[in-house]
């Protein structure tokens, strides 16, 4: 791990393998240090022990996974600032009327993610994202066209 040091680290939280595969090359391609994971369990983990500088979640996970652990990250104390971006083949609007159907019913409130892109999302679109969300880390961009 030594080699990372100073390299954004991202975690990719997405049941779908094929997806996982996808961003992490990706990524990994553009100098990012990837942890991946399929699903809210393991995510969890991985986001408190490798500390990321950004998440890239599935708002649908199975199981009741992505939303579920969207409201986690963000009520829990050492990864409530950790950016989110949410990828779903929903509609945005989708994920807000959830957040306010949530609160209506006592749930906890929390802010909406950072970004959220169509899934799969289209490497551009992404890198860009992930570009403007870790600023102050050594957070490669994408090449000039």
């Amino acid at each position: 791990m030594d080699r990372d040091v100073g390299k954004a680290r991202i975690l990719v939280v997405d049941a779908d393998l094929d997806v996982r595969i996808y961003l992490c090359n990706l990524l990994s391609a553009r100098g990012f240090t990837v942890i991946d994971s399929g699903s809210r369990a393991d995510g969890l983990a991985k986001a408190r022990r490798w500390r990321p500088h950004l998440i890239i979640l599935e708002a649908l996970l199975p199981l009741k996974g992505g939303i579920p652990l969207y409201h986690l990250l963000r009520t829990d104390e050492d990864l409530n600032r950790v950016p989110v971006v949410m990828l779903s083949r929903l509609h945005p609007n989708t994920l807000s009327h959830y957040h306010v159907f949530r609160k209506d019913r006592g749930g906890p409130q929390v802010p909406g993610p950072d970004a959220f892109l169509n899934r799969p999302p289209e490497a551009e679109a992404l890198l860009a994202t992930v570009a403007r969300l870790c600023p102050g880390v050594d957070c490669p961009l994408p090449p000039d066209r």
